[in-house]
């Protein structure tokens, strides 16, 4: 178990885990970013990425050796873990707040910010796909790629989410809520799971264009959204470190106890080992596995020092 701390100078803003969940990437605040193997507890990648803070750090899909980061500055940057060294630059204007690739294969990615354009990019070279603009022209907080339609979700500063085709670049759904915080696709994309600031929950049915279910109890802010990999259940984390999961097709209740391993927002809820173990992980640069069938907490790491 490593025990070190990270210093309240370099404050983790984002986390990303890799596909095979064994390697858990971060962005600090002074822009610098490392990629830790819990199991080995070593660093395996550190950089100065960044002049300005870190905003969003995210691993490919597919594959464990590539990672993209993004910073305040408006540039987004594709790099190689395993040989440390940077593949690309791309600018667009003001901050990048969030930066997703697309699900299974991440041969294209997403990413927003200020000027509340969707950018849309081929991950082998870097080109320019498409962008999706905000009629409203209010930034982006969140990005959530769909699962298997061509499309992307985006929660705005203005409380909207749109849902864009990307294929045609066009809204298809378009919704009025509070500062969304996350959001998330249903493994099978019928539904849209709306995070808010002041905790609501809210479940849409796309296929018919309607609220499926909503829940508004927890007065707290909901900082990360997933599913598990058979669809049956939806997890939530939240800013205070607790995490709820709920059997949504049925009536919307959360589980009678929250788990209560962490004390900072929730950034990153994986599961491992063929779903028999959960990671999660918080902004605090706590690491904690869970057994997958009764989850207790089996063991806890704390996510290093950047020595740069």
């Amino acid at each position: 178990m490593s025990l070190i701390a990270v210093p309240p100078e370099n404050v983790i803003t984002s986390l990303s885990t890799s596909s095979d969940g064994n390697i858990i990437a971060a962005g600090y605040d002074n822009g610098s970013v490392v990629a830790y193997d819990w199991k080995q507890d070593s660093v395996v990648f550190s950089v100065q990425a960044h002049e300005e803070s870190t905003e969003d750090v995210c691993f490919r899909s597919d594959s464990l050796d590539y990672l993209l980061t993004c910073s305040t500055s408006g540039k987004t940057k594709l790099w190689n873990v395993a040989s440390g060294k940077k593949v690309y630059t791309l600018k667009h204007p003001g901050t990048v707040h969030i930066i997703q690739f697309t699900s299974g294969i991440g041969d294209r990615f997403f990413s927003g910010g200020s000027d509340g354009t969707i950018y849309h990019w081929n991950t082998s070279n870097g080109n320019l796909l498409g962008r999706y603009k905000n009629p409203n022209e209010a930034g982006i907080l969140v990005l959530a790629p769909a699962n298997k339609y061509e499309w992307v979700a985006a929660g705005y500063e203005d409380g909207t989410v749109s849902v864009w085709n990307t294929d045609k670049g066009e809204i298809v759904h378009r919704f009025t809520h509070k500062r969304v915080t996350s959001l998330v696709f249903s493994p099978d994309d019928r539904y849209l799971v709306i995070g808010e600031e002041n905790g609501r929950l809210t479940i849409r049915d796309l296929d018919n264009d309607k609220v499926f279910r909503s829940h508004r109890k927890l007065k707290r802010e909901v900082t990360y959204l997933t599913f598990s990999p058979d669809g049956d259940w939806l997890y939530s984390g939240y800013e205070d470190g607790s995490i709820y999961f709920w059997e949504y097709q049925g009536e919307l209740r959360p589980s009678n106890r929250p788990l209560e391993y962490h004390k900072k927002d929730i950034s990153e809820i994986v599961f491992i080992n063929g779903n028999f173990e959960i990671l999660t992980v918080s902004l605090d640069g706590q690491v904690s596995v869970l057994n997958g069938f009764t989850l207790g907490l089996e063991r806890t790491y704390r996510f290093p020092i950047p020595n740069l």
